[in-house]
C-alpha cells in the first residue's frame, strides 16, 4: 500500500509501531505458570459460589485431559494453551461461558457446540 504521496516511509512507520506496541504488550503480559495459577486462584475465589463449582470442574477436567495444556490469565479470565489457544472460561452474575479457540473446528456430531 503506498501513500498519496507515493512513498510508503509513513506506512512502515507506523506498521513498526504497531509491531512494537503488540511485541511489548505480550511480553508484560507474559505469566510464569505460577503467577497464572495464582491469578486463576483468585478469580475462583470471587466468583459466586454456583459459578465457582462449574468453573473448578472446568479447570480440572481441561488440565487432567492433557498433560501439555498449559493454564495462563489473559484477557482477565483463565486461558489454556497447547501450541496456541485452546479454551477458556469466565463467570457471569448468573452464567458461566466456555469457550474454544478454534471450535469450528471441532467435530460435533451431536450438535451440542453453538457460536458465541
Amino acid at each position: 500500500m503506498l501513500l498519496h504521496d507515493g512513498s510508503d516511509r509513513k506506512l512502515k512507520e507506523q506498521v513498526s509501531f504497531c509491531t512494537i506496541r503488540i511485541t511489548n504488550h505480550f511480553i508484560m503480559s507474559a505469566l510464569s505458570p505460577s503467577e497464572a495459577q495464582l491469578k486463576v486462584d483468585a478469580y475462583l475465589a470471587k466468583m459466586p459460589a454456583f459459578a465457582r463449582a462449574i468453573c473448578t470442574k472446568l479447570r480440572h477436567i481441561i488440565l487432567q485431559a492433557d498433560p501439555a495444556i498449559r493454564e495462563n490469565w489473559k484477557w482477565s479470565a483463565p486461558v489454556y494453551e497447547r501450541n496456541g489457544l485452546v479454551c477458556s472460561y469466565a463467570a457471569f452474575k448468573q452464567h458461566v461461558r466456555f469457550s474454544f479457540f478454534q471450535g469450528a473446528y471441532l467435530a460435533d456430531p451431536a450438535q451440542l457446540l453453538t457460536e458465541g
